[in-house]
């Protein structure tokens, strides 16, 4: 059974201690520190808070992230060599299987939002059968869609020849 419940917290938490890959620093000792807020719950995807303190490390994404930066600033270049800096409100996404430079004057504390991608072969076979239930929903009217309004279906009544019928009883003659 999955629990549905709402999950809500501040971003001001305390994070622990999560070191970068000593091989991927690239200047001064930046300290690392995460925390994961919540899971989806088949364990694909996570949101967590980091922060990280002044320094410069390249960064290799092994899933999808979304970042929304939350305080300080940091620079980022990407692998044609191109930067920008990004500060408080910004959002950026890094796919997987990017590398990306980062380059933090003093601080940054973000909000991200990580996916692992499904394999290639189980992802179309995920979406083979959302479009197999997405058709039987329009055909059939199950598996209702989460948070869809549903008309209520007549009863369906045998009538005396054998055949079904979705009239009601005051409509026969």
């Amino acid at each position: 059974m999955s629990d549905n419940s709402i999950i809500a917290c501040t971003t001001s938490l305390e994070l622990s201690a999560a070191p970068i890959d000593p091989s991927w620093i690239i200047d001064g000792a930046p300290n690392a520190r995460n925390r994961v807020l919540a899971h989806s719950s088949d364990k694909s995807a996570w949101t967590m808070l980091w922060d990280c303190t002044a320094g410069a490390f390249r960064w290799s994404y092994h899933f999808d992230e979304t970042v929304h930066i939350l305080e300080g600033s940091v620079a980022v270049t990407d692998a044609n060599g191109f930067t920008q800096s990004f500060g408080p409100g910004d959002v950026i996404f890094f796919p997987a299987g990017s590398v990306a430079e980062w380059r933090i004057a003093s601080y940054v504390r973000k909000l991200a939002f990580c996916h692992n991608q499904m394999p290639v072969q189980l992802s179309l076979f995920w979406r083979v059968c959302r479009r197999a239930m997405n058709l039987c929903r329009k055909m059939f009217r199950i598996f209702p869609i989460p948070g869809e309004q549903t008309q209520p279906r007549p009863a369906r009544e045998i009538i005396l020849s054998g055949t079904f019928s979705t009239s009601s009883a005051s409509s026969r003659s």
